[in-house]
């Protein structure tokens, strides 16, 4: 089966798909799945409630593999590219602390009224209707 195919199955992205498979391929396929679940945690948005989810696993076992992460990064190392990769984070991405000040400060500059900046129903119709007239999209 082709990486391609393996990741559609499993219904993960094959950008992510070929840094797993880098990894295993360095560790020969020998690492645990505590080491697969320790590569989740490269995203620090990620709590070990999701993580025992993706693994079907206790969360105990999540918080864990989280606690455990430098020891199992020892044992089984990897590319800190290759683990960023492998949780779909692409190179140059901000870590989430900098876009939620970046989304905060341009909140704060942008001048429009919090009640403006969710679009009414009427208004998204309205919008809609007149895109689907318009010469330009077709």
């Amino acid at each position: 089966m082709t990486i391609a195919r393996a990741a559609a199955s499993i219904s993960i992205a094959e950008f992510n798909a070929y840094a797993i498979v880098r990894m295993m391929r360095s560790w020969r396929c020998t690492a645990p799945e505590e080491r697969l679940a320790a590569v989740c945690f490269t995203d620090e948005t990620v709590e070990p409630a999701e993580v025992a989810e993706w693994f079907n696993q206790p969360l105990h076992w999540a918080e864990r593999v989280s606690k455990r992460r430098r020891s199992l990064r020892r044992r089984w190392p990897a590319s800190r590219n290759d683990e960023r990769q492998a949780c779909g984070l692409y190179p140059g991405d901000p870590p989430p602390h900098i876009i939620q000040s970046m989304c905060e400060h341009f909140l704060l500059s942008s001048g429009v009224p919090p009640e403006k900046r969710v679009m009414t129903h009427q208004e998204f119709a309205r919008r809609w209707h007149a895109a689907s007239l318009s010469t330009v999209t077709k």
